[in-house]
């Protein structure tokens, strides 16, 4: 992370005070000392209760600072579901590349080229399940209990681990458009075409040639999904959306690597970024 330019940062993200985003912070031993949060399920299983696939035991939560940038929006989670199962979560907010000075493309082409980058990185230290750079908007997608089932997802940048190339197969996950390569683990690298925009403003379109793919496997993905026609409830043209604003906001979870761990049992890592 720090090679890649990104520090971990003290505070939180508000609208005052005399910080209003977090700064740079250098002890991270301390850092993820004070954000560790045990769960009620954590709790629980100390008391031998075994908790599901996608219940997180312990939870660290903290800001990521960008120095020459450090008015974007980006937070990093760090959750342990289990001895075999940890994620590590990095959420970008596009919708704040305004207070940065920066225009839509020049915010695209400086943090994708840095999180592309960094997904390659943490994919050969962290050997995950899989890794995903994917902009789900407001729509809650449960990717955890997704992985944990090994379902198919297909971000803009895919690392499908010997997990998922067992399960799906080496040649399959290769074939799925745009652009695939192998990885010296076993796993499959994967692209899609388009530009980091198209990300950031979640274009569908994206997936235009993966669609047909999958239908010709009969594979259905849990992310991508589908887009459906809404329907609209008689009673919602009463209804008033003056606070549904914040669901049209383009906060993107640009990297997400996600690792199940067989037999090791890890220490709390002070490693921040992406979904381990």
């Amino acid at each position: 992370m720090a090679r890649a330019g990104l520090r971990p940062g003290l505070g939180d993200w508000t609208t005052e005070g005399e910080h209003p985003e977090p700064v740079p912070f250098e002890n991270l031993r301390q850092l993820v000392a004070e954000r560790r949060w045990v769960t009620p399920a954590g709790e629980q299983a100390v008391k031998g209760r075994r908790p599901g696939p996608s219940e997180a035991l312990e939870v660290w939560r903290f800001g990521v600072v960008r120095p020459e940038q450090p008015q974007i929006f980006c937070n990093l989670h760090i959750s342990q579901r289990s001895e075999q199962r940890w994620d590590i979560g990095l959420l970008v907010a596009t919708s704040t590349h305004t207070k940065a000075g920066l225009s839509l493309d020049e915010f695209c082409a400086s943090w994708a080229t840095l999180l592309d980058t960094l997904g390659d990185e943490l994919y050969e230290r962290t050997r995950p399940a899989l890794g995903t750079f994917t902009n789900t908007r407001a729509e809650i997608v449960g990717f955890a209990a997704a992985i944990a089932r090994r379902r198919l997802i297909i971000g803009w940048r895919t690392w499908f681990g010997p997990a998922y190339t067992d399960l799906f197969g080496r040649e399959w996950l290769l074939g799925i458009p745009d652009t695939a390569s192998p990885l010296d683990d076993g796993g499959v690298a994967h692209r899609l075409a388009g530009s980091a925009r198209r990300l950031a403003e979640a274009d569908r379109s994206l997936y235009s040639a993966v669609w047909p793919y999958l239908e010709r496997a009969s594979i259905q993905s849990h992310w991508p999904r589908p887009s459906r026609p809404r329907t609209r409830l008689p009673q919602e043209a009463e209804t008033d959306h003056s606070n549904a604003a914040h669901l049209e906001r383009d906060d993107v979870e640009l990297t997400a690597l996600r690792r199940d761990l067989p037999t090791y049992s890890p220490q709390p890592s002070c490693w921040p970024a992406i979904n381990v």
